[in-house]
């Protein structure tokens, strides 16, 4: 069901930490959480802004601070969008509860999911909504990745492409975010060629580990560069007619011609293709919301995609050693 886009969206936000709230409206032009970006917006109402700490109250603007709530029970609106980003081990229940309580027609969750998809798909409330419910990997969202896609999916066609990506951070943060995009630009996994644990690192879920993966498109190559406060990662794309690098964050995406062969890179894409949006990361994903709402489409990967993600890192987990 699509909604008209000129009525107001009520949006619900569970969990106000570093991504849903962050430090509130003090970030000057960024939008790097989820509260920023709705209610900068004139199409979203927000009704409900949900954490268990009090003082997240104290960073919201003066005309929401009547709209927090410590429970998502308090909640007394309807609501169109939530918006889950709680800490790992609460976002099944949050999710679950906001679907007992409510009917949205979309959910948003934040990544990662945990590390276990089996939990996921044991729920039987979110079985009957997987057709709302997404996951926040956002870079989906950027529009400079979105002419990327397009380029490589059309160079690929002519030329055979070679990957390389690296990962920064721990294993099952840093390293899903690069799995959804290395399936968004090469299509399915194929087959996980090797995984290799780092021998001087401790065997536990945050171990560093190096694998190769074969897609439909394309053979990857995945290395880690350590642990980082944050997830890095990095995929380069070796073309004939050079190299295209994706950065994230910050740095957006870089491209290298080949010396022995020019190519015209507006020919390929009508989207932007070297602007640098990860200041405004947040409002590319709400961009995304209302694509959904209004055409029942968009980039962010389904429930389902997500869940195929996690699957994906334990069985190289698994393969490099760990058990699960």
């Amino acid at each position: 069901m699509t909604i008209k886009l000129k009525e107001g969206i009520n949006t619900l936000i569970c969990g106000l930490g570093k991504v849903g709230l962050g430090g509130g409206l003090t970030e000057g032009s960024d939008v790097l959480t989820h509260y920023k970006a709705i209610s900068t917006s004139p199409l979203f109402e927000l009704v409900g802004l949900v954490d268990p700490n009090i003082e997240k109250r104290d960073l919201l603007g003066e005309k929401d601070k009547s709209k927090y709530y410590e429970r998502v029970e308090q909640v007394q609106a309807r609501v169109d969008v939530a918006i889950v980003a709680v800490p790992i081990a609460d976002i099944l229940s949050a999710t679950e509860e906001i679907l007992s309580r409510f009917e949205p027609k979309m959910i948003l969750v934040e990544k990662p999911l945990g590390f276990d998809e089996r939990l996921w798909n044991g729920s039987k409330s979110l079985n009957s909504h997987s057709r709302i419910c997404f996951v926040n990997y956002s870079r989906r969202a950027d529009p400079s990745f979105h002419a990327l896609r397009e380029i490589i999916a059309r160079v690929s066609k002519e030329d055979d492409i070679q990957v390389t990506a690296r990962y920064g951070g721990s294993f099952f943060n840093s390293a899903s975010h690069l799995l959804d995009l290395l399936r968004w630009f090469l299509g399915d996994l194929r087959e996980i060629k090797y995984a290799v644990a780092r021998k001087d690192v401790q065997k536990n879920l945050e171990s560093e580990i190096d694998f190769g993966l074969t897609y439909d498109s394309a053979r990857v190559s995945v290395a880690s560069v350590g642990k980082f406060g944050y997830p890095i990662f990095e995929i380069d794309f070796f073309t004939n007619s050079g190299v295209f690098r994706a950065r994230s964050p910050f740095k957006g995406v870089i491209f290298e011609p080949s010396l022995d062969r020019s190519i015209e890179i507006n020919s390929l894409t009508d989207e932007p293709l070297f602007q640098n949006y990860s200041t405004v990361t947040q409002l590319n994903v709400a961009k995304e919301i209302l694509r959904f709402l209004s055409a029942g489409e968009t980039s962010l990967p389904s429930l389902k995609e997500a869940l195929e993600i996690l699957k994906q890192l334990r069985e190289i987990s698994n393969i490099a050693g760990f058990s699960s």
